[in-house]
């Protein structure tokens, strides 16, 4: 007896029998079934591409860890050089106010030599010309002593040399440095673009 395919309200005779659903077939319905098979195929060729090209760009993800890590030390190298820059700057500004006050008092003491001399040079003629006269009094012999006793006593002075203090505060860098990761952010970032990508099937 003839098979009849197998398929509901086909009256055709069966020609091909289909190992995959089991069952006796027309050459009709056998080649509906063969293109249903085929059809399934380009979505799978597309999810496994999928799947594909995002295991590559988690590998990129881990390839560019590395270039962050320098980004990262980057950042902190900068933070560095600043902060040098900053001490080194208030460094050299405190320092001239200390060379200020070091050339200030240099001055100072320079100008009391300088009046002391004045004094001994007037001194020196007011005595000459006692000399020349060959007249002078007791009372005038008192008054250059004393002056002269005025002018050692200031060149005898102890040098006041001005009491300088640096105050000084220990900086507590680490309140200004810390490391924060996002990895999610990251990630998120190639996900964006991996997907204005599309996939691409083999040749």
């Amino acid at each position: 007896m003839d098979r009849i395919c197998s398929v509901e309200a086909c009256k055709r005779e069966a020609e091909t029998y289909c190992y995959h659903c089991s069952c006796d077939v027309c050459t009709k319905h056998y080649l509906e079934h063969k293109i249903s098979i085929q059809e399934q195929l380009p979505p799978l060729i597309d999810e496994v591409n999928l799947i594909y090209d995002r295991l590559r760009h988690s590998d990129e993800i881990q390839k560019a860890l590395p270039q962050c890590l320098i980004n990262a030390s980057n950042q902190l190298d900068k933070w560095r050089e600043d902060c040098h820059h900053h001490i080194d700057t208030t460094y050299q500004r405190v320092r001239s106010q200390i060379e200020d006050i070091a050339e200030k008092h240099k001055y100072e003491e320079t100008q009391k030599a300088v009046k002391n001399l004045e004094s001994l040079e007037k001194m020196r003629q007011q005595l000459n010309e006692l000399l020349k006269e060959g007249d002078v009094t007791y009372r005038q012999i008192e008054r250059m002593r004393q002056q002269l006793e005025e002018i050692k006593n200031k060149e005898q002075e102890p040098i006041k040399y001005p009491d300088i203090h640096i105050i000084t505060q220990k900086l507590d860098a680490d309140k200004y440095a810390s490391v924060t990761v996002d990895v999610k952010s990251f990630i998120d970032k190639h996900e964006k673009s991996r997907s204005t990508q599309t996939p691409s099937l083999p040749t």
